[in-house]
């Protein structure tokens, strides 16, 4: 007997786990994962992105104001695992707002929207679409990412609940309750497949999940046009749009509202030893400010709400100009070609550019896989003695330098990652200097530029899943190996003892001629400023050992005592001219023995640099000679003045206005005479001074 055969088909499922996979599990953190969505911001036409992260609830927003998803894009697109949410056919935008430059593409992979759920569990997306028939519904809808965590329980499983709203409509809190009802009574309905944990982490993220859109994003309104009006002050401002940007929710554009956000976030703003953060290194230079283009295409921020405190602006500002490229010590741009060759122009030391070719023989005249692109990188020589930057933009491109120093590489305008951080050294820079420090020249810490590639002209050189740099294929060695030949001759041909171009080593040997003089002056500056910080310090000492042993206090009394027993030598039998003489005497006596004591306790800061404790010992001299004055040298002005005017009232004496002022004229004059001969002194030396530093010069 013949058994029958039978047939079954089976069906692949996708677990709902696939989702984190593929998104939170593969972006390498926060601020990749932001970086995310500003290509997407930038793909959907936005001229503004903004994100505003408020720690004490937890919660961060990113608004943009760009073209936006209808439901159909939202659902068929957005909601759809493995699709370019952007994308027509042959890579096309779906639409493009009236004049404006269409854009090339950045997403490719459909990553950025999964990102999100690195940033927090719970998210909240509003969308309004403009198309060519007007502006679209609102709409929104409710994502909590720990869903996709639960290995049990399959993508068809999770309810996503999606509401639409008419133009003029947000959302209210009621309508979010009612989608946060929507995703509980769903897990209900799955039960037991839901771990115990997970149930209540989301039941309770969304209980919390209690705020009105409109207020929201009005009062973040308000701070966007408060910003636009501070910030178009600037005449460096490269923004295109200089109006105030529309990111109330009522525009079209897409926002999100994720809370609460990973503890990794804090972290990601902490400024490290370079007062830089993590997140700042990633999404500055967002888009590539050393361009030939003077606009900038889209406006990035994201600013820290901190309790009531003004909010702090992150990535707004700091990053390298096209005026630090060519303000630094040396410049150099051009172009590779398909063969790896390099044409373009050097400059050294701010000089002429000097035309040049390097060739690159590893392929032996065969195309390469990579194709063409572009360089413009920009020097400091790391000793600011052997620099010809003046010394105030010298210490400002160090500064930027020390945060954002390195080369970046740019696809179509907008950074690869992680390309530029620091500490992302590609080329091995660094490594092949410590190898080679008789002949290598470059250091990865004092460069800064910019790589140029395309999609179009570059489509072998593909970035990885996760946005961790690009895929090591046959295209991605080509390219590193181009560019460390090209490195490794430009320093020969420019940068070394026997080089075709004697530039660079003639002004360096003239820096060390000028640095052996300066040695010598700084050493004579250096004697004479240790010799008045030893003296100032010994004042100071003095002064703190006098007070210390009530000598001010001592001094002053002798003063009174010594005015009291002159007092005491009057007789009774002098005439009134004898008698007015000789308080008259006594009067001048005890001025002089004031402006001696004055003198005792005064000290004058030298125009030197001081270190830490000769300033707070500064500090405590001011606070303690104003406490001499108020406690010992005033009371003690009253005393005097009783003892004089008793004397006077006890032998009818009295002296006229005139005389009065004819003595504190001459006073003046004494005073005058006294400051005009310091200040010809003064003179005096800085004439001598300023007549040797101009000898020097000359010379």
């Amino acid at each position: 007997m013949f058994k029958r055969r039978v047939n079954n088909v089976a069906q692949m499922k996708v677990s709902a786990r696939t989702v984190d996979m593929l998104g939170r599990q593969q972006i390498a953190g926060i601020p990749t994962a932001i970086h995310e969505l500003f290509k997407n911001a930038h793909d959907a036409y936005a001229s503004n992105v903004e994100i505003d992260f408020f720690e004490s609830p937890n919660l961060l927003t990113l608004r943009d104001d760009g073209i936006g998803m209808t439901k159909e894009d939202f659902i068929g697109k957005w909601l759809t695992i493995g699709t370019s949410s952007k994308l027509g056919i042959n890579r096309k935008p779906v639409f493009i707002p009236k004049n404006m430059d269409e854009r090339p593409l950045m997403g490719e992979k459909g990553i950025g929207r999964l990102a999100i759920a690195s940033i927090g569990r719970l998210v909240l997306v509003l969308s309004r679409a403009i198309r060519d028939e007007g502006m679209h519904d609102m709409v929104v809808a409710l994502v909590h990412w720990t869903q996709f965590e639960i290995p049990e329980i399959n993508i068809s499983d999770i309810v996503i609940p999606v509401r639409t709203f008419v133009a003029g409509k947000l959302p209210d809190q009621d309508d979010i309750k009612s989608m946060s009802n929507e995703i509980i009574n769903n897990l209900d309905k799955l039960e037991k497949r839901i771990p115990e944990e997970i149930y209540n982490t989301i039941k309770n993220d969304l209980d919390s999940f209690q705020f009105s859109p409109d207020v929201l994003f009005g009062n973040l309104q308000n701070i966007t046009s408060t910003n636009c009006t501070k910030s178009s002050t600037y005449e460096e401002s490269h923004i295109v749009n200089k109006s105030s940007p529309v990111l109330d929710g009522f525009s079209h554009g897409t926002h999100f509202v994720i809370m609460p956000c990973d503890p990794a976030l804090e972290l990601d703003i902490k400024r490290d030893e370079n007062n830089t953060t993590e997140l700042q290194k990633i999404l500055v230079g967002f888009a590539n400010s050393l361009s030939d283009k003077t606009t900038q295409v889209m406006a990035t921020k994201f600013r820290i709400h901190r309790g009531n405190a003004e909010p702090e602006e992150l990535i707004e500002e700091g990053f390298f100009t096209p005026d630090d490229a060519l303000s630094a010590d040396h410049y150099i741009e051009g172009e590779f070609d398909g063969y790896g060759q390099f044409k373009g122009a050097v400059t050294v030391f701010r000089g002429e550019p000097v035309n040049h070719i390097i060739n690159w023989n590893e392929n032996y005249g065969a195309k390469t896989q990579c194709g063409g692109f572009k360089i413009k990188f920009s020097y400091l020589q790391g000793d600011a003695s052997e620099s010809t930057v003046p010394t105030q933009i010298y210490t400002e491109i160090k500064s930027k330098l020390s945060m954002y120093g390195g080369v970046y590489l740019y696809k179509d305008g907008i950074r690869v990652l992680p390309y530029g951080k620091p500490e992302f050294d590609f080329l091995r820079i660094e490594e092949r200097r410590t190898k080679r420090a008789s002949t290598a020249f470059f250091s990865y810490r004092w460069m800064f530029g910019a790589i140029e590639i395309g999609h179009d002209n570059n489509s072998m050189l593909i970035e990885k899943a996760g946005r961790e740099g690009l895929i090591e294929n046959i295209a991605y060695r080509e390219f590193k190996s181009i560019l460390n030949n090209f490195f490794d001759q430009l320093a020969a041909d420019f940068f070394r003892e026997n080089s075709i171009n004697d530039r660079f080593w003639e002004i360096k040997e003239v820096f060390k001629a000028q640095a052996k003089k300066q040695k010598i002056i700084l050493e004579k500056r250096r004697k004479n400023i240790n010799s008045k910080k030893m003296i100032f310090q010994s004042e100071l000492e003095d002064f703190f050992l006098n007070y210390d042993n009530n000598i001010y206090f001592k001094d002053i009394e002798n003063i009174i005592k010594e005015t009291e027993h002159l007092i005491l030598t009057s007789k009774d039998n002098w005439t009134i001219p004898q008698k007015y003489n000789f308080i008259y005497n006594i009067m001048r006596d005890v001025k002089h023995k004031n402006n001696e004591f004055n003198k005792s306790i005064k000290i004058t800061k030298p125009n030197i640099g001081l270190n830490k404790t000769l300033l707070k010992q500064w500090e405590s001299y001011l606070i303690l000679k104003e406490k001499v004055i108020e406690e010992i040298i005033e009371p003690a002005k009253l005393q005097l003045d009783d003892l004089i005017l008793h004397y006077m009232n006890a032998h009818s004496l009295s002296f006229s206005k005139r005389e009065k002022i004819t003595e504190t004229v001459n006073d003046e004059r004494k005073n005058l005479n006294d400051s005009v001969n310091t200040f010809k002194k003064k003179m005096k030396n800085s004439v001598s001074t300023l007549d040797v530093s101009i000898k020097e010069k000359v010379r």
